[in-house]
């Protein structure tokens, strides 16, 4: 978890909030790997990784505006490297390297699913901080 600095904290938290928005519609696309029973799987597959190519451009852009550098350096690890290091690596089965070159996209959406459960929980700190700093109370959670 990142301290939260209360300088430049609207610029900050303004990418935060639009990449966690957007983030809620990102995972939606998960759903149309179940949409593989009845459409063929290259094609979900190709779907899925066109919009995974465009949405990471901004993703992280969004980070960098936040000053997020660890969860830069985390996605180029865990999706950027495996996408570049599996197309050097020779296969011959052709079902074996669909799976392999499969690998980074699957990295990627687990990425962005945890990326927005801590940006959810970034965001609703930084909240309850701002209203103890202003000497309000804190709302009461909705689960409370």
């Amino acid at each position: 978890m990142s301290e939260i600095n209360f300088d430049g904290i609207e610029e900050e938290e303004y990418a935060l909030r639009q990449l966690h928005y957007w983030l809620r519609y990102e995972s939606l696309s998960v759903l149309g790997g179940g949409a593989a029973f009845w459409i063929p799987y290259g094609l979900i597959v190709a779907i899925l990784g066109i919009l995974a190519a465009l949405f990471a451009p901004y993703m992280l852009w969004r980070l960098w505006t936040a000053r997020w550098y660890k969860s830069i350096v985390v996605f180029v690890v865990l999706v950027v490297f495996p996408f570049v290091a599996f197309r050097f690596i020779p296969i011959e089965d052709t079902l074996a390297k669909y799976l392999v070159m499969s690998v980074p996209l699957v990295n990627f959406y687990i990425y962005t699913w945890v990326l927005r459960l801590v940006l959810g929980e970034h965001l609703e700190q930084a909240r309850l901080l701002r209203q103890v700093q202003r000497g309000h109370r804190p709302d009461p959670l909705p689960w409370t």
